[in-house]
């Protein structure tokens, strides 16, 4: 009989908890503050795999901060010489190499480059990740993007004998 006591005991210290727990959770969700709104971009184009979201992150982090102009000159400067010479795309591209070695490489590169936040910060975090040997792919998917945001349409005009011809 002892048992079943303590358990009728229990249970009705259970239930006056229910009934007085629901309105303690009511006053502590309205103790807590509003969640921060965060501010969409509208992005252009929606470009998919590895080089198209650090491209979609980096038109967002320059439309936000309003310097997409900017960041799109110094991200295809910068793009362009790594591209060129050879030796610096193997060395950033190269995963055996510590991420801090190509860290103080590109540090030098982005003050060569007098490169503005966005652009340092988004060459950090490409350099964080491991990410420099894609860097090749995001400048071209940055570009689509850019071309995109400006309402640009490539066109590719052909001559009729290129058409003739290759039939």
């Amino acid at each position: 009989a002892g048992l079943w006591t303590r358990i009728s005991k229990m249970s009705a210290i259970a239930r006056s908890l229910a009934r007085a727990v629901p309105s303690a959770s009511r006053q502590a969700v309205r103790c807590y503050a509003a969640a921060a709104q965060e501010e969409r971009v509208n992005v252009p184009l929606k470009l998919y795999g590895l080089s198209g979201t650090y491209a979609t992150a980096l038109y967002a982090a320059a439309t936000k901060s309003k310097s997409l102009d900017a960041v799109e000159k110094e991200f295809t400067a910068i793009a362009a010489a790594t591209g060129a010479n050879e030796k610096l795309a193997f060395f950033l591209g190269d995963p055996t190499v510590p991420a801090a070695e190509k860290s103080g490489v590109v540090d030098e590169l982005l003050t060569k480059a007098k490169a503005g936040e966005v652009t340092r910060n988004f060459f950090n975090v490409l350099t964080e990740n491991g990410r420099l040997q894609a860097l090749s792919g995001i400048s071209n998917d940055f570009a689509e993007l850019m071309a995109a945001h400006r309402k640009e349409v490539s066109l590719r005009p052909f001559s009729p004998q290129y058409v003739l011809s290759n039939r």
